[in-house]
């Protein structure tokens, strides 16, 4: 009981920390938010990403409302009834007249199959924008998986360390009085307890945002993915070292962009020509006498391009368009580049982590030491010097499998590849 005083006495912000963390798995309520069913593998967080996602959620409402664009560009102009009526008199004889024509608008210069075709590229274009934002979500996704399945093993080092730090500590002040070296080196492990703290709470603050993706984009707990993180990759795939195709969601969307600029300038091309508004007219005119002439013809009206053939949305449509062309090369450049250096990197990273130990190697190495600890055969000042090399080594090789998983999968979007790839 004086331990567990004197503990949270000493260290009242850890103990504050450890119930927090513990009080967490209460905080997820089921039902207050869109959520995926309870995932029987890692496949169902990742198509669940991939379906329930806001930004996906975003692009298919897109791609909805683009269905109709079409329909909308297929209609006809409505007829037109234009009709005017006279009446009036010269001394004394009065006279009436009635007009009228109904007028059909046909539109000149392919404006409405040019409509069309906007519609459909408009359409093809939310398409593939849903495509890009789905690669997105599922890269995501996956790093994200295998990057919390790292934090939960860091945070129980961490919590490891944390409780041998304090029971050499509670062992020194155990001492009625300490020599000048243990002095200093009670201060050195204080000092090292407060880093080890500070590092749970960076773990921690990750594990929040982490948590944050997974509500957003699945809206299931952490504790509820937690059985199906992916493993750490022992085989790392090849990857070819191809020249840079033109297949990456990217660049098809900004190609589609390029064709629905296109169109676009097609549609403003093809107003350049007028509308011819024609129909049947009728005329009837009576006087006070009773004689009425009766007349049935034809009406016709048609703008006069005398100011303007449409230049000016001609030539910004056409700037567009030569935009949306030079965006495509330059993409194309840069993305061609991003795949040799993404490369680079991968095999690099790959070679460093095929030539260092295991985190299993490493962890067994360990626990010898803790035994020879136990038996009092290692110091305290030995012991507690290698808790922290033994986890800035297993942090550093997770940040470059971190790298290598980044690299490979930002390879495998470049490619076009990411819906066709499984986790590794």
């Amino acid at each position: 009981m004086i331990f567990f005083i004197l503990l949270f006495v000493i260290f009242p912000t850890y103990g504050a920390e450890i119930e927090h963390t513990h009080s967490e798995r209460s905080q997820h309520i089921h039902g207050s938010h869109r959520e995926c069913p309870l995932p029987k593998q890692q496949k169902d967080i990742i198509s669940c990403a991939i379906e329930f996602h806001p930004l996906i959620q975003q692009a298919k409402y897109t791609v909805e409302s683009s269905k109709s664009l079409e329909g909308e560009a297929l209609q006809l102009p409505n007829p037109e009834i234009v009709t005017r009526y006279l009446k009036g008199g010269v001394e004394g004889n009065d006279t009436a007249e009635l007009e009228a024509s109904l007028k059909f608008r046909l539109e000149l210069g392919g404006k409405r199959q040019a409509r069309v075709d906007f519609a459909k590229e408009e359409y093809e274009l939310s398409k593939l924008s849903l495509n890009e934002r789905q690669v997105e979500v599922k890269t995501r996704t996956i790093i994200s998986l295998y990057r919390l399945k790292q934090i939960f093993e860091e945070k129980k080092l961490i919590i490891k360390s944390i409780g041998a730090y304090e029971d050499v500590i509670l062992k020194f002040k155990k001492i009625p009085k300490l020599t000048a070296e243990q002095e200093a080196s009670l201060t050195l492990f204080e000092i090292a307890l407060e880093e080890t703290k500070i590092l749970l709470s960076e773990v921690f603050e990750e594990r929040k945002r982490l948590e944050h993706f997974f509500h957003i984009a699945t809206g299931n707990s952490l504790e509820e993915i937690e059985p199906f993180l992916p493993m750490i990759p022992q085989q790392w795939p090849a990857v070819e070292k191809q020249k840079h195709k033109d297949t990456s969601a990217r660049i098809l969307k900004l190609k589609s962009l390029s064709n629905s600029a296109l169109a676009k300038m097609e549609v403003e091309n093809s107003k350049a020509w007028p509308d011819l508004d024609i129909g049947p007219a009728y005329n009837l005119e009576k006087n006070s006498e009773g004689v009425s002439h009766e007349m049935i013809g034809v009406s016709l009206s048609l703008p006069l391009p005398l100011f303007h053939f449409n230049d000016g949305a001609k030539a910004w449509a056409k700037s567009e368009y030569l935009k949306a062309k030079k965006t495509v090369q330059l993409i194309h450049a840069s993305e061609s580049h991003e795949r040799f250096e993404q490369l680079q990197v991968y095999e690099s990273t790959v070679r460093t982590l095929k030539s260092s130990l295991s985190l299993h190697k490493i962890m067994k190495k360990h626990h010898r030491l803790e035994k020879l600890y136990s038996r009092g055969v290692v110091s305290n000042q030995a012991y507690l010097d290698s808790l922290k090399p033994k986890f800035n080594y297993i942090q550093r090789k997770n940040k470059r499998v971190m790298t290598a998983l980044k690299s490979l999968w930002n390879i495998y979007k470049l490619d076009g590849k990411v819906m066709t790839k499984d986790i590794l």
